[in-house]
């Protein structure tokens, strides 16, 4: 009976410690900061095709505006109270868990989704044809410093 009341007080003792550690703080913050994402209009249903129509970019610059800093600013204040009594390993470690938690956030996936990885070559194309371009520039420009 002593063992379970020691486990038991141990599991609870871990339970409660764990739910206000960094790393579920910074989870917190990483969906608070998507809920401000989502609060301006962006949300699942975009897609490649709708971030092109410029009225619907147009209200979300216009929410972005208006709104998204100060929600920001409120995030990123708590984020400064998460770690203003840390050590710089803890801070790295809160940061680290920060970046990994905006990675499993609803609004990484809706930015995931719109990732045309089927026009990646052409985009490797243009770029290749854009630093050819630029090298016979500066071959060409190289040479009139000679002048």
């Amino acid at each position: 009976m002593k063992y379970l009341l020691i486990t038991g007080g141990l599991f609870s003792m871990f339970l409660f410690t764990g739910c206000s550690s960094p790393e579920s703080k910074a989870e917190d913050r990483a969906e608070e900061i998507c809920d401000c994402v989502k609060a301006i209009g962006i949300n699942e249903d975009m897609n490649l095709f709708s971030l092109q129509d410029r009225s619907v970019m147009r209200d979300i610059e216009r929410k972005a505006e208006r709104e998204l800093p100060r929600e920001l600013l409120k995030v990123l204040k708590k984020i400064e109270e998460d770690i203003e009594k840390l050590s710089k390993e803890e801070k790295k470690e809160y940061t680290r868990a920060l970046m990994k938690s905006m990675m499993d956030t609803d609004c990484a996936d809706m930015a995931l989704d719109n990732i045309p990885y089927d026009m990646l070559g052409l985009g490797i194309d243009m770029m290749e044809e854009q630093l050819d371009r630029q090298e016979r520039f500066r071959e060409e420009y190289d040479g009139f410093e000679e002048y």
